[in-house]
């Protein structure tokens, strides 16, 4: 099976990775180059109102497009911060293991479209949610909608994809197009009297739960119920095929 996951608008340029890994090139890099060069045209105050982020935000990222180049210098995995890769605890990740969490875990970018853990990128801002100005595209999902599909209809021959990615990004998935089943993640709280999805804990969940598939490689969908990592456990009372709840109440 293979697991997608969201990028993270957090990133760590200084995280230390090993020199010596199977590095890998975007599979999409041409059309993260044509993205690229239209976003290079905009000066910091139209990154701004593009996508709604600080001056202090725009300045920064206006330099990362300019310094962009198709030669990427940190792997994806490594790169990105948020909650999602605290989840995925990279730095405590068996290097012998990696290879396994290259085969099973997927990346939806706004700029690169679907990336591999070990696929060395530039630090770069783009949601996907950003309304860039795109020739022929309603927006950026569409932008990358047929080659994401078209890769992992290729990658999973008929294998399941898990959706541990946010609802922007899985919605680059045309799953009517993927020919394999997609079983849908949930995590949920018990918070004021009720079980809750909460975003942050949630988005840790995901990552640590792309990290048990990784080291434990299970087959099935059925296979996920065994997955307590973080203390959640499996809610067969509230989940279905297609969407699997997991619990916790702390």
């Amino acid at each position: 099976m293979i697991a997608i996951l969201s990028p993270a608008k957090k990133l760590n340029e200084h995280k230390p990775f090993p020199e010596n890994l199977p590095f890998t090139e975007p599979v999409f890099i041409d059309r993260a180059a044509s993205l690229t060069e239209k976003l290079k045209k905009f000066t910091p105050e139209q990154l701004t109102e593009l996508m709604g982020i600080s001056a202090k935000l725009a300045e920064l990222n206006a330099e990362r497009f300019q310094q962009w180049s198709t030669q990427g210098s940190y792997p994806a995995v490594f790169l990105y911060d948020g909650d999602t890769y605290k989840g995925l605890d990279i730095e405590t990740f068996p290097t012998e293991k990696l290879p396994d969490l290259q085969a099973h875990v997927r990346i939806i970018s706004g700029l690169y479209g679907i990336l591999r853990p070990l696929d060395l990128i530039m630090p770069y801002r783009l949601e996907m949610k950003t309304p860039l100005p795109l020739e022929g595209f309603k927006n950026l999902q569409s932008y990358w909608r047929d080659a994401v599909t078209g890769l992992l209809r290729k990658e999973l021959q008929g294998r399941p994809l898990i959706n541990l990615a946010s609802k922007e990004y899985a919605a680059v998935v045309d799953e009517s197009r993927l020919e394999a089943p997609v079983v849908h993640i949930d995590f949920k709280d018990y918070n004021r009297g009720a079980y809750r999805t909460i975003g942050l804990l949630a988005k840790r969940a995901r990552g640590n739960m792309a990290r048990w598939i990784a080291l434990n490689k299970p087959q099935k969908p059925e296979d996920l119920k065994h997955f307590e990592g973080l203390g959640y456990r499996f809610a067969p009372e509230v989940s279905d095929e297609h969407k699997m709840v997991f619990i916790r109440r702390q």
